[in-house]
């Protein structure tokens, strides 16, 4: 079965880049082992593949931190999401190895700012518009 791993660390590959269909992808080496780690932009789901293969797998919606743990042979592997902004989408995962620090990265979700305040507008105006709606139903039925 083969599994989503991109085998050029971030030159120019899409996945490199954070993106709300790709989501976050993270990638570390540690003793011959290639450390892929997937975070979704939108489901909360989290998945760390080693070789290619998955080892761990969680749904993280109430927490900004997790933390996954696998072995792969004599090593004892942690890796340690921290959502560290909310409001900036700046995500960062380390990996441990043996209880020692190995590497850190932080990634962030740019969004075009247009798009976003387009977005943000139109969300203001359907809201706003639903609750007109609302009051008008209740001042309807319920009004003198």
């Amino acid at each position: 079965m083969q599994h989503n791993r991109i085998s050029n660390k971030g030159e120019g590959d899409a996945m490199s880049q954070v993106s709300m269909k790709n989501g976050f992808w993270f990638y570390f080496d540690h003793d011959g082992n290639d450390i892929s780690v997937h975070g979704s932009a939108w489901s909360g789901k989290e998945t760390v593949y080693v070789n290619n293969h998955p080892v761990s797998i969680k749904r993280v919606l109430t927490s900004r931190t997790s933390i996954h743990q696998f072995k792969v042979k004599d090593t004892d592997y942690r890796i340690v999401f921290k959502m560290a902004s909310i409001i900036m989408a700046r995500l960062s995962v380390s990996l441990y190895a043996n209880d020692e620090l190995v590497s850190t990265e932080e990634k962030a979700y740019h969004a075009n700012k247009m798009s976003v305040l387009k977005k943000a507008s139109i969300g203001f105006i359907c809201g706003f518009a639903a609750s007109m709606a609302v009051f008008h139903i209740i001042d309807t039925f319920f009004g003198k």
